[in-house]
C-alpha cells in the first residue's frame, strides 16, 4: 500500500496521504501486522544527518509520515519529491475517529503530569464513544519502563499514542514495542496531548492552510525557536553536502 519511499539524510520518508495512512492503521486494527507511525520534521532530519543512532531510530518505524512543509522543501532542494504532507496531530485526530468507529481502545502516554488525563477528559467530550482506556504522563525514567509497559498491557489498549518529544518518544516505542504485544498501532505525535488538553492553542485554520503552522508554533512556544534556529545551519550544511548515492 505504500506508494513511494524517499530517503532524506538517511531517513526514509513514506510519501503517503492521510487516507492511505489511515487505511494502514485500520488494517493493523483488523488483524494485520502491528505498525509504528513516526512523524519526522525538518529538525529531526537535521539531527539524523549528524547521528547514525538517530537515523536508525527513525528507520525503526513502519511508516514515516512527512510531518511538515519543511520536509517537502528539503526534499526539493536535494532533487527529490515528496508530494504528501500528513501533520502528526491531524493523523492523531484521524486515529481517534478511527478508534471510535472501530471500538478500539486508546492509551495516551506523554506530556507533563496531569496533561494526559486532562486530554482524556477533553477528548471524551468531543468523542463520546471513544474508549480511552488509560492515560499517564511522560515524565518517567528508563527504570520505570517495565512498569509503564505493564500498565499499558493491563489496560487492553489497541492504540498507543506517545507524546514525549523527540527522540524520547521514538526511543520508548522502539525499545519497548516487543513488550507491548497487544498494541496494534503505535503513533508518536509530539505535542498533540498539549493541544488536546487545551493547554496550547493550535494555529488557526487559515494559518494552517498557508503551511505556516510551524511559524505560529515558534511565535507561541519560544522554547521551540531555539531548536528551530539551531537546526537551520545544520540543515543548510546537510543540503550543500548531500550525497545522492548514500542519501545522507
Amino acid at each position: 500500500m505504500l506508494k513511494k519511499r524517499v530517503k532524506l539524510f538517511g531517513v526514509y520518508i513514506d510519501d503517503v496521504d492521510m487516507d492511505v495512512a489511515t487505511a494502514l492503521a485500520k488494517a493493523s486494527l483488523h488483524g494485520g501486522r502491528a505498525r509504528v507511525f513516526f512523524t519526522p520534521n525538518f529538525e529531526m532530519l537535521a539531527e539524523a544527518r549528524r547521528s547514525r543512532e538517530i537515523r536508525e531510530l527513525l528507520n525503526g518505524s513502519s511508516v514515516n509520515l512527512c510531518d511538515g512543509t519543511g520536509v517537502k522543501l528539503v526534499a526539493k532542494f536535494v532533487g527529490k519529491t515528496v508530494e504528501n504532507r500528513v501533520a502528526g496531530i491531524d493523523f492523531g485526530e484521524r486515529l481517534l475517529a478511527l478508534a471510535e468507529k472501530e471500538s478500539a481502545r486508546v492509551f495516551l502516554l506523554g506530556g507533563e503530569k496531569g496533561v494526559a488525563k486532562k486530554a482524556k477528559s477533553e477528548l471524551s467530550k468531543k468523542h463520546p464513544e471513544l474508549n480511552i482506556c488509560g492515560a499517564h504522563h511522560g515524565y518517567f525514567c528508563e527504570s520505570e519502563n517495565d512498569g509503564i509497559c505493564d500498565m499499558i498491557n493491563k489496560s487492553g489498549a489497541d492504540i498507543l499514542i506517545v507524546c514525549r518529544g523527540f527522540p524520547q518518544q521514538e526511543r520508548f516505542v522502539v525499545e519497548n514495542r516487543e513488550k507491548l504485544k497487544n498494541i496494534k498501532v503505535f503513533a508518536c505525535l509530539g505535542g498533540a496531548l498539549d493541544v488536546w488538553s487545551g493547554d496550547i492553542d493550535r494555529a488557526p485554520e487559515g494559518v494552517r492552510k498557508l503551511n505556516c503552522e510551524w511559524l505560529w508554533r515558534i511565535a507561541n512556544e519560544p522554547r521551540r525557536a531555539k531548536r528551530f534556529l539551531s537546526s537551520l545551519p545544520l540543515l543548510f550544511y546537510a543540503i550543500c553536502n548531500y550525497d545522492e548515492k548514500t542519501g545522507i
